[in-house]
């Protein structure tokens, strides 16, 4: 089983000694590329398994937002009232996500597993309720499913690359991405053929369900060793079995280390800050997701069909600059890399907002605002991390709250506006939030840089990080 495969897992030498390699051409790199599979094939392939239940996580939110109006016609409501289930759903995300704690606790994949199978039942379960009061529940166990995955996922995988998280966080989050492109496209290809409700989640079901069987047989990582999986190098000295699982390792948990008190006060406000980050960002991207389909219907008069392939334009263009984000998390900072896709948003939303009527600026400014909304989730919630500051199930679990607070909350609330000001309030509501990503964003940068100045606590984070760093002498 794959859970024995852990002598292959470096120790923290070996991640310092590949850091010295130096890369110069393409050959250089492919044989870096071999050594890392080598050396980190476990961590690569549950990594892998990550992405995928987070291809079936993009498919479960992505989904919503293209079936609203089918769904106000199976429950028999106005398409306004829909903001309702974007709310429940969101609740059961911000509970999901307090589990955070458990996965400092438990073995973390059954927890997946769990969320996983939860998300493909309840997906089963939406169309076959025509009553509004019994969708609410179904919704809220889905958000449920999503926040336990989600909060797992992004602890777990931090603790597999610690420092080095970013890249593989851009991974993560791209295969989100993937799902939530597929999900609108898979819809739109049931409502060409104008088939209901019912086939469409059961072609969303079946392969989220599938995407559980892999955490049967892969071992969960910890925080408590040096390595995530507790392994050790396989260097011919050692067979011992026990050496393998993590006990020649220091068992120390990383979130008992001592700290004192001014880092303590400095990792609190941080999880704040970032957590109210990504309340505005992830608002803003899923209420967007969530209602740009039902805006192109009703003030351009878009066809259902054309409204969905909009919604997945949007996904897909967000799903391939994920992807581009994987090498640019190499090349770029945190910083650069977050005010550059905040800026690409804005200027995305003036096209929208100053051509209202005009289609060609919708389809212009949507597939540009997906690009640029792209990375900026997975360089923020892996922020405490490459601040040097300890990662939790429960500080994560903190951050999807505040993520799944904005999802509840912000598409509500343009559900509302729309109702009370006008159908076309919605791109300058979602600009508004992401004015306030950026000012949290500069309000952490020079909070932790004035903390690392002035305190007498080592200096453990620098926010430029190139390329080059895998070349340089320790």
């Amino acid at each position: 089983m794959l859970q024995e495969s852990t002598d292959i897992i470096p120790d923290d030498e070996l991640l310092n000694e590949t850091k010295k390699k130096s890369i110069k051409s393409f050959g250089d790199l492919v044989d870096f590329a071999k050594e890392g599979w080598r050396d980190y094939k476990l961590h690569i392939i549950v990594t892998i398994s990550y992405c995928i239940s987070f291809i079936g996580l993009g498919l479960a939110v992505g989904s919503l937002g293209p079936t609203l109006g089918q769904l106000a016609e199976n429950v028999n409501r106005s398409v306004d009232d829909m903001g309702a289930f974007f709310t429940c759903r969101g609740l059961g995300y911000v509970l999901g996500s307090l589990t955070g704690s458990l996965f400092d606790k438990v073995k973390g994949h059954i927890l997946i597993i769990v969320g996983v199978f939860g998300m493909a039942v309840m997906l089963i379960f939406v169309p076959i309720s025509h009553s509004f009061w019994g969708l609410i529940p179904i919704l809220f166990i889905l958000g449920i499913s999503g926040g336990i995955l989600d909060t797992g996922l992004n602890t777990m995988i931090v603790w597999i690359w610690k420092d080095k998280v970013n890249p593989w966080m851009q991974l993560l989050h791209s295969s989100f991405g993937i799902g939530a492109w597929l999900g609108p496209t898979i819809i739109a290809k049931f409502l060409s053929s104008g088939r209901g409700l019912f086939p469409q989640y059961i072609a969303l079901a079946i392969p989220t369900a599938i995407f559980a069987i892999p955490f049967f047989f892969l071992k969960s990582p910890s925080s408590k060793f040096s390595d995530a999986f507790g392994g050790i190098v396989n260097d011919g000295s050692s067979n011992d079995t026990e050496s393998s699982l993590g006990e020649s390792h220091d068992d120390t948990p990383a979130t008992d280390l001592p700290i004192n008190k001014s880092e303590r006060r400095l990792e609190i406000e941080v999880i704040v800050m970032v957590a109210l980050f990504l309340f505005a960002y992830v608002g803003a991207e899923v209420g967007y997701g969530g209602w740009i389909a039902t805006y192109a219907s009703i003030n351009l008069n878009m066809s259902p069909a054309d409204a969905s392939y909009l919604t997945s334009a949007y996904w897909g263009s967000f799903t391939v600059f994920r992807v581009l984000g994987v090498p640019l998390a190499l090349l770029l900072s945190p910083t650069k890399m977050i005010v550059i896709d905040i800026v690409g948003c804005m200027i995305s939303l003036a096209i929208i907002i100053f051509f209202i009527h005009s289609s060609l600026a919708l389809w212009i400014g949507t597939v540009c605002l997906g690009a640029s909304l792209a990375s900026i989730f997975p360089t923020a919630i892996s922020l405490p991390q490459t601040l040097g500051l300890r990662t939790s199930g429960v500080g994560t679990g903190w951050l999807v709250v505040g993520a799944s607070l904005g999802e509840m909350s912000i598409p509500l609330t343009i559900g509302e506006l729309q109702k009370a000001v006008s159908m076309y309030i919605m791109p300058a509501t979602i600009l508004v939030f992401l004015v306030v990503t950026l000012i949290l964003y500069i309000a952490v940068y020079f909070r932790v840089k004035w903390f690392r100045r002035y305190s007498q606590v080592p200096k453990s984070y620098e926010f430029e990080y190139p390329l080059e760093e895998l070349s340089s002498p320790q």
